[in-house]
């Protein structure tokens, strides 16, 4: 992952904000946050070729979820901060349309626990904004908020509240499903590819 990412973050109260981490080997140098240094740093630790776990120095722990040439990744943590990020691109966003989602989506899902265990699955979905067809559910999303990349929208017939992240190049998406239950436990993550 050594490198510098970029993209959005939603933070635990679902304000968005843009974001960018510098990784050299297992260590992350500096994170920005709306372009200010958080002064946080940490270390990474590979799980899987897709899943890498991380520790920041005040405790925090999450995950990458990488796509399969690590160009791109969704993250989250144990205080659900959650987005994407793009390799070695720039600090600019495009602007996002309703139907940047659309297309045909593969990649990973994935479930945690408390983030020390990460269990992995190969998952997909097929768009036509408002709707994603996922397994055996059906998403429906609301408009894009363009400044960011992020659809928000809810599951039938689980009743699982999902958003729908775009990296800048809008080839890549993360997403997150939360049932009823606790945080992690009660949701999926994934890395998907446009194809």
């Amino acid at each position: 992952m050594t490198g510098t990412w970029f993209g959005t973050l939603e933070d635990p109260v679902s304000d968005m904000h843009t974001t960018s981490l510098i990784i050299s080997g297992t260590s992350i140098t500096e994170i920005r946050v709306d372009d200010n240094v958080t002064g946080q740093t940490g270390t990474i630790t590979p799980r899987s070729a897709q899943v890498v776990a991380f520790t920041l120095d005040d405790g925090t722990k999450g995950g990458f979820f990488l796509d399969p040439n690590a160009a791109h990744a969704t993250f989250v943590d144990d205080k659900f901060n959650f987005g994407v990020v793009q390799k070695d691109l720039g600090g600019v966003l495009p602007a996002y349309a309703d139907a940047d989602i659309n297309g045909t989506w593969s990649g990973i899902a994935v479930t945690t626990t408390e983030f020390d265990n990460f269990s992995t699955a190969t998952s997909g979905a097929t768009c036509t904004h408002p709707t994603c067809i996922t397994g055996g559910e059906t998403v429906t999303f609301g408009s894009v908020y363009a400044l960011f990349g992020r659809y928000q929208g809810g599951s039938v017939p689980s009743g699982a509240f999902v958003a729908a992240f775009l990296s800048p190049d809008k080839q890549f998406s993360g997403t997150y499903a939360c049932g009823a239950g606790t945080f992690p436990d009660a949701c999926e993550f994934t890395a998907w590819r446009k194809q």
